[in-house]
């Protein structure tokens, strides 16, 4: 169901603070976006929001992301997880 891992991260730039790669959110590539959700759901999951599907208008310009779908939630210690599924 889960594919490779990608990491959004950002390099700590702060005066005083430790330089290294703090995470920002992680992204798994699922095969099933709706299935995904069933089995975040049935496990009591909570989901930011439903899934989006990528799409170009109103100044936007999907490109070849057009018809990704796209799920953000969190982690039980409160980091950020991205789901994506590409387009068949």
């Amino acid at each position: 169901m889960v594919g490779e891992p990608h990491s959004g991260g950002v390099q700590s730039v702060s005066p005083g603070a430790e330089r290294g790669t703090q995470v920002m959110h992680l992204c798994f590539e699922v095969d099933d976006m709706d299935s995904a959700v069933r089995h975040l759901k049935e496990r009591g999951v909570h989901l930011n929001a439903d899934p989006v599907v990528l799409a170009s208008g109103e100044g936007i310009h999907a490109g070849e992301l057009t018809g990704t779908k796209i799920l953000y939630l969190r982690d039980p210690d409160g980091i950020q997880l991205e789901l994506f599924e590409l387009p068949r």
